[in-house]
């Protein structure tokens, strides 16, 4: 006869053989899901793009008053004084515009080089030699509102992005 003639022990060897190759396939697609897992996750867990913008990121821009309240309420703002403007640019300076005068034909500007920054919820703003403290009540992408305390005396000035 010429067949194949296996003894116990090849045929145990070859059942053992196709067995570890099968464990070791099986063992390898559980490793491969693994990772996929593992990479899914990991992309899935990265920074957001929609992240909520910072303080220090909302202020840059252009921002022109639209109120003053203080404790005896609202006060009765000029054409001038509509016209008054804060720049804050993101190299930490800032341009203030202040108007004197009561009409239009008659406002003057003066303005103010500062520098700025925020810790928390307040600004500071630094001009000439004079340090101001400011508490921001609210930030958002077209309203800005600061507390001013000086000498007892609060007042709030409300800004609007332009």
């Amino acid at each position: 006869m010429h067949g194949n003639n296996y003894s116990c022990h090849d045929i145990y060897l070859r059942i053992k053989s196709k067995s570890i190759t099968l464990i070791f396939f099986t063992t390898m697609k559980k490793l491969s899901l693994i990772t996929l897992l593992i990479v899914t996750t990991f992309i899935s867990c990265s920074k957001d793009d929609d992240a909520t913008p910072t303080n220090q990121e909302l202020i840059i821009g252009k921002w022109q008053l639209t109120e003053i309240t203080d404790s005896q309420g609202s006060e009765t703002l000029n054409v001038c004084d509509l016209m008054d403007s804060y720049e804050f640019k993101s190299d930490k300076t800032a341009i203030y515009i202040e108007h004197g005068g009561e009409t239009a034909e008659s406002c003057i500007p003066y303005e103010s080089k500062e520098t700025w920054s925020i810790s928390k919820n307040i600004l500071t703003a630094k001009y000439d030699k004079t340090t101001e403290d400011a508490t921001i009540l609210e930030l958002n992408e077209t309203m800005l509102k600061l507390k001013y305390e000086e000498e007892g005396d609060i007042s709030t000035f409300t800004y609007k992005k332009v």
